[in-house]
C-alpha cells in the first residue's frame, strides 16, 4: 500500500473502484472522446466511477444526484454535467447536452428505477454495464432498440487482480482518491447503518477496529 494513502481511504477503494473500473475501461473501453453515464453520484461506486471516467480515460461524465450540494460536490471530483433527478428528466437532460447522440458507456449500480431512463440515453454502439441493482432488480428490455441499435448489455461484479493494483497505484500518486464521508468505531456500526439509510452521505462509510 502506497505510503500516502491512509488505512481508511485503502479500506474504501475495492468494492467501489474495481466494479467501477471493470466496466468503464475494461469491458465498457470507454474513450477520451466518449461520455459516460456515471448514476447516482453521492454513492461510493458513483464517486469511483466520476474519478476513473474523467481523470483516468478524460472522457465528458454525466452524473445524477438529488440535492444541489451532491452536485457541486460530483462536479469537485470531476463530473461535466449533473442532473437532479428530482426536477429535472434524466433522458431529456441527457439528450440536450450530448446533441442527441446520447451517451456511449452507463455506469449503473443503482438497478430498476434508473433503466428506463438511461437505456433510452444510450447512443448507437452504446454499452450499459450493471454491478448493483439496490433499486429494484426487474426491468423491461427493449430488444429492438438494441440490437438496431448494436448496443450491449453487461453485468460485472467485482473484477481482476491487475486492475485493483493498478487503482492502488494511481491513488497513490492522487490521480484518484477514495471519498470517505465518515469512519465509525466497529462498536457503532450501527450508527453508520442509519446514516446509510438516511441517503445523507457523499462516498463510503468506513468502520474502524
Amino acid at each position: 500500500m502506497p505510503d500516502s494513502l491512509s488505512f481508511e481511504e485503502a479500506a474504501s477503494l475495492p468494492t467501489v473502484y474495481l466494479p467501477s473500473w471493470t466496466i468503464l475501461v475494461r469491458k465498457g473501453a470507454l474513450k477520451p472522446w466518449e461520455t459516460a453515464l456515471v448514476l447516482s453520484a453521492s454513492a461510493g461506486v458513483g464517486t469511483a466511477g466520476i474519478q476513473v471516467a474523467k481523470h483516468v480515460v478524460g472522457a465528458t461524465v454525466i452524473t445524477t444526484t438529488s440535492t444541489d450540494e451532491k452536485a457541486e460536490r460530483a462536479r469537485d471530483i470531476g463530473a461535466d454535467h449533473v442532473i437532479n433527478y428530482t426536477t429535472e428528466d434524466i433522458a431529456d437532460r441527457i439528450k440536450e447536452i450530448t446533441g442527441g447522440r446520447g451517451v456511449d458507456v452507463v455506469l449503473d449500480h443503482v438497478g430498476a428505477d434508473f433503466w428506463p431512463a438511461a437505456t433510452r440515453s444510450l447512443a448507437v454502439g452504446g454499452r450499459y454495464g450493471i454491478c448493483g441493482v439496490t433499486t429494484g432488480y426487474r426491468a423491461e428490455l427493449q430488444m429492438g432498440a438494441m440490437f438496431t441499435r448494436y448496443q450491449t448489455v453487461f453485468g460485472v461484479f467485482m473484477g481482476r487482480k491487475e486492475d485493483m493494483r493498478q487503482i492502488v497505484e494511481f491513488a497513490g500518486r492522487g490521480l484518484i482518491r477514495g471519498i470517505v464521508h465518515q469512519t465509525f468505531p466497529l462498536e457503532d456500526a450501527a450508527k453508520a447503518h442509519e446514516v446509510m439509510e438516511s441517503r445523507n452521505f457523499f462516498g463510503k462509510l468506513v468502520l474502524t477496529m
